[in-house]
């Protein structure tokens, strides 16, 4: 009898349809693993109050809460500890910080250690800002799992 027949009954033409199959269950699973990616929607959390580490271009950086994007600035609440660079005076009935002679925003609570202040910060003027996200699970995701279940199944199978 020729080869081919003693690899079917061997059970080797087996193992190559099983490989075969678990390369085309890897390349389902990536191409629904880049579906899910590319459907995802707004990953950024849009309620107010959810943190943020903000680092300036000047090097500066420090975390607050996200309040919101207006006019195309981040604004951000955070806290200046009282010193004497800080100072708050009233302006037009709105508390204005001030450090080193500088307005930098509102006041919003003036506290006994520091001052919570609403600061908006321009595009141009940050240099990296880590905002909390929220995590996304769509088809590709769901798809993606039930790929990976059945291809270690196959995988366990052929070993």
């Amino acid at each position: 009898m020729s080869s081919r027949g003693s690899a079917f009954r061997d059970g080797r033409s087996g193992r190559g349809a099983c490989r075969w199959l678990a390369v085309a269950a890897v390349a389902v699973l990536a191409a629904s693993l880049a579906g899910c990616a590319a459907s995802a929607r707004h990953l950024f959390v849009h309620e107010a109050g959810v943190p943020v580490t903000v680092t300036t271009t000047d090097g500066e950086r420090f975390s607050g809460r996200l309040i919101s994007f207006e006019r195309g600035g981040l604004v951000v609440d955070h806290s200046i500890p009282r010193s004497q660079e800080l100072q708050v005076a009233r302006e037009d009935g709105r508390d204005i910080a001030y450090v080193r002679g500088a307005a930098v925003g509102e006041a919003v609570e003036i506290r006994d250690f520091d001052v919570a202040v609403r600061q908006t910060f321009r595009e141009d003027e940050l240099a990296r800002t880590d905002v909390a996200t929220r995590a996304y699970v769509g088809w590709g995701t769901a798809l993606a799992a039930l790929l990976s279940f059945f291809m270690v199944r196959v995988i366990a199978e052929d070993f």
